[in-house]
């Protein structure tokens, strides 16, 4: 066993909150993924990428927002996470933080463990 547990441990850790996500059948429910497809930002690139390759795994329905095509959705992520400056919005720090992944409205937070 390693210090960061097993490969089971971890396959149904991502199974048990993918579980969630399907039984989540209200008409408001839904998940939706904020990205980026700009391949200058290759570590946020790679990490958008390997969370779609997840949901797309497990057969779970979800909305793709990729910031990089509709500048309205950097302005929608700004204010759903109170990053407004007085003059604009902070733009590195959306970046950075991608992929942000909202289910239902409410931000689930993606750790590693």
């Amino acid at each position: 066993m390693r210090r960061n547990g097993s490969v089971r441990g971890r396959k149904n850790l991502v199974k048990n909150a993918l579980l969630k996500f399907k039984n989540a059948e209200s008409p408001n429910s839904g998940v939706v993924v904020y990205l980026t497809s700009c391949g200058v930002l290759r570590k946020s690139f790679d990490k958008c990428r390997v969370v779609t390759q997840i949901f797309e795994a497990f057969r779970v329905k979800f909305e793709i927002r990729d910031l990089n095509i509709c500048l309205s959705y950097v302005e929608e992520l700004s204010e759903k996470s109170k990053l407004k400056e007085s003059g604009g919005y902070q733009k590195d720090l959306i970046f950075d933080s991608l992929p942000l992944v909202y289910v239902d409205g409410h931000f689930w937070e993606m750790r590693k463990r």
